[in-house]
């Protein structure tokens, strides 16, 4: 069974470290979203398995990204991993009542600590 994962990062070289590390992987197919209004269009037209959402973006936010998601029913469906470099308390906590299933920060985590991660939500959603 292959996983659908949807990436949306406005860095462009984050966004290409992550999809060569998930291209290792057979069983996952991935989409890109460089903003929240292109992460909108392309969850409704890729439908993921799990979302890795940035906080901080161009035209729409993360966060009105998770709350657009929250409000539509989608992130009860979907687990979406925010992966961010903001890593104040009031910032996580607004993440996970906007939806958010996991969050970490981006320069605290390696690559392989993400598949980690990802493995054990995609794992999660399977029971």
């Amino acid at each position: 069974m292959a996983y659908k994962i949807l990436i949306v990062e406005d860095d462009e070289m984050l966004a290409d470290a992550y999809r060569l590390k998930l291209e290792e992987r057979k069983d996952i197919e991935m989409a890109l979203a460089k903003d929240g209004k292109e992460a909108l269009e392309k969850q409704k037209e890729f439908q993921p398995d799990m979302i890795i959402l940035d906080l901080l973006m161009p035209n729409v936010d993360g966060y009105e990204v998770l709350e657009t998601w929250k409000s539509e029913g989608i992130s009860a469906k979907v687990p979406v991993l925010v992966a961010t470099n903001v890593s104040e308390f009031d910032s996580i906590q607004r993440a996970m009542q906007a939806g958010a299933s996991d969050y970490f920060v981006k320069s605290d985590v390696m690559t392989d600590e993400l598949l980690r991660k990802i493995d054990q939500i995609l794992e999660s959603t399977d029971e």
